[in-house]
């Protein structure tokens, strides 16, 4: 550094004088001036010697606040040097930088005297000077003034010098940015932020800058058919607002890079200034739509021009971390989430109940006003929804919003199964409610949302028991009156009953429908349940009977029928249990000298035996044959 200290009086620096005096290195002939540089440093090493004495005895003296905090830490390193052979230009640098240093720490002692003494000569002179580098060094000395000086009349001098410092400082740096000179700015602002004193100075520059003069008029574009599922804004207001910032940062601020020795904290109050009073400023008007599902699509695609403007600046100023891109929308999350409902809401009033729109609206190709199926609709209520979780995703929506929105969606889902299905057939209404569990369930299948279904998934086990127990008692009723309302007229001249073929037309309905709609485990406990109902209400109404041998075939054959489609469909356990039936009646073809024989085989009860046997119209005769079992 080059202080000018022409205008310090009394000041007495023999051996500095001396080296500033001898010491001029020059690129051009490098080695010479190094050899000439060592020559004179032998010269004046005694000349040190003695020097260094002296300012040890003066510091000692002077030992006053952040001054011996300055000098000692130098004057270690002062000892420590040894003139020895220089090897190259780098310890030359910081050996001679040192020396500067040392010398400015005597100026600055010496000057401290003298303010210590009331005289304000030197501050005046440094105060008048046109040299910035007498600006940076009035700047360093009222630092350390204010650091030790403790005495209110010397304080109260010093603040004046700081103020009126700070305001040609910011005269002399105006008058450098309307002559559009950086270089004379940056000399004006580096003393100014050593004073800790630029706050009106930056604020006056970050105000007069293009892009804060700039009046930015948001205008919405109207659009009344909306894409949900691909919805681009074209080149609206608000994109050619971001456009102009994006260039403000890569022509304009970076110009500005090289006058500020603070430059990143410079930039980070441009940035706040022109996210709070640009940016903020048009997305309230941008954003201000009744609308809830445009708003909603309006604020997203606000956050990706304004994440693309962050990357944009980052990758100009990697140093800058853009903080403001994310809090701008901090305040917009609870109206988003609340957005959020009304938006679902009026799709599902539109989709549901047929609701008229000013707009419309199209999902998966769709337009959701339009007449679709019951698992379409379902698709198109899952899409919004997902656009919602995918929106929370960028917004950070919170886990216990997340939730609220599940839980009012899962309502939702329910009040328009119990709408869609209201007069649909049970085996259809249970189709559709599996169907939906399934499709909802794989969308959700690798994320945490599946978890928040609570009530869905309640309410879905609930309705699932209610159809299962309706179609199982409307089944047993079918069976009831299709066996009840048989006649023995029927056993004539026939090889099975009409009665027969209903019940088992019937259960083959069942079992069709069962294992389209239901399938697996659910499907099998149902037939299982109506199976048994069908063959143990068959066998009790046999038993009200009574049949003559031609008869009692044809009831045979029935059996063996209906064991026959128990086969077919798999259905094992009744194929059994029918022929177990099937071969108890038997006793009702069989002769009297075979009778007794047979009977013992089936290891029947002896109630049980007594009761099929009395369905024989000739009972009395046979009778008999109990006295023996």
């Amino acid at each position: 550094m080059n202080i000018n200290i022409k205008n310090l009086n009394n000041v007495h620096l023999d051996p500095f004088i001396y080296i500033n005096e001898r010491v001029d290195i020059h690129d051009s002939n490098v080695s010479s001036e190094l050899d000439k540089f060592y020559q004179e440093l032998l010269n004046i090493e005694e000349a040190l010697f003695f020097k260094k004495e002296k300012l040890k005895k003066g510091v000692e003296e002077e030992k006053k606040g952040s001054v011996t905090e300055i000098i000692n830490p130098l004057l270690i390193k002062f000892n420590k040097i040894k003139l020895e052979p220089l090897k190259n230009i780098e310890k030359i640098l910081v050996l001679t930088k040192e020396i500067e240093e040392l010398k400015n720490c005597h100026k600055i002692l010496s000057i401290l005297s003298e303010i210590d003494k009331r005289n304000y000569d030197t501050l005046e002179n440094l105060y008048n000077s046109d040299d910035p580098e007498d600006w940076m060094f009035f700047s360093e000395l009222i630092v350390v003034c204010e650091q030790r000086n403790k005495q209110t009349e010397i304080t109260e001098q010093i603040i004046k010098y700081s103020k009126r410092m700070e305001d040609k400082l910011n005269m002399e740096f105006k008058k450098a940015y309307m002559e559009e000179n950086n270089i004379a700015m940056r000399d004006a602002y580096a003393p100014m932020n050593k004073l800790n004193r630029t706050r009106a100075v930056l604020k006056n520059f970050i105000n007069n800058l293009s892009i804060m003069r700039e009046e930015f008029i948001m205008e919405k574009s109207h659009i009344t058919t909306i894409d949900l599922e691909f919805y681009e804004q074209e080149e609206n207001s608000f994109h050619a607002m971001i456009k102009t910032i994006k260039k403000f940062y890569q022509k304009e601020i970076i110009e500005y890079e090289n006058v500020f020795d603070n430059f990143t904290e410079v930039l980070k109050k441009i940035n706040s200034k022109i996210y709070d009073e640009k940016i903020l400023k048009a997305l309230e008007t941008f954003l201000d739509d009744e609308d809830p599902v445009v708003f909603l699509l309006n604020l997203k695609d606000c956050f990706k021009q304004i994440e693309s403007l962050n990357s944009h600046i980052v990758s100009l100023y990697p140093q800058v971390n853009n903080e403001s891109c994310y809090d701008i929308f901090e305040h917009y999350i609870p109206l988003a989430v609340k957005k959020e409902s009304e938006a679902f809401d009026k799709i599902f009033s539109i989709l549901v109940y047929n609701k008229k729109s000013d707009n419309e609206y199209l999902i998966l190709g769709k337009n959701i006003a339009s007449k679709l199926d019951s698992v379409k609709k379902f698709k198109i209520l899952l899409s919004a929804f997902n656009f919602t979780i995918t929106r929370g995703k960028i917004f950070n929506y919170e886990d216990e919003d997340i939730n609220i929105l599940t839980q009012r969606f899962s309502k939702r889902t329910i009040e328009y199964l119990r709408e869609v299905t209201q007069d649909k057939p049970h085996f259809e209404t249970l189709d559709i409610y599996f169907t939906v569990f399934v499709i909802t369930k794989k969308y959700f299948s690798n994320s945490k949302i599946f978890s928040f279904f609570e009530y869905f998934t309640e309410e879905f086990s609930k309705k699932i028991e209610e159809i299962s127990e309706m179609l199982i008692t409307e089944s047993k009723r079918k069976i009831k009156h299709i066996i009840r309302n048989q006649s023995l007229a029927e056993y004539n001249n026939t090889t099975h009953t009409i009665t027969i073929k209903k019940l088992v037309d019937n259960l083959q309905t069942l079992t069709i429908n069962s294992e389209k709609y239901i399938k697996d485990k659910n499907s099998k406990i149902l037939l299982s349940v109506v199976s048994e109902y069908a063959i143990d209400y068959l066998n009790n109404f046999y038993l009200t009977l009574s049949f003559s041998e031609d008869k009692a075939k044809v009831l045979l054959n029935d059996l063996g029928y209906l064991a026959k489609f128990f086969k077919k469909y798999e259905l094992f356990e009744f194929y059994e249990k029918t022929n177990e039936v099937k071969y108890k009646f038997n006793i009702l073809v069989l002769d009297k000298d075979n009778l007794e024989g047979y009977i013992k085989t089936l290891e029947l009860p002896y109630n049980e035996v007594k009761k099929t046997l009395k369905c024989r119209n000739d009972y009395a005769n046979v009778k008999d044959v109990l006295k023996n079992i």
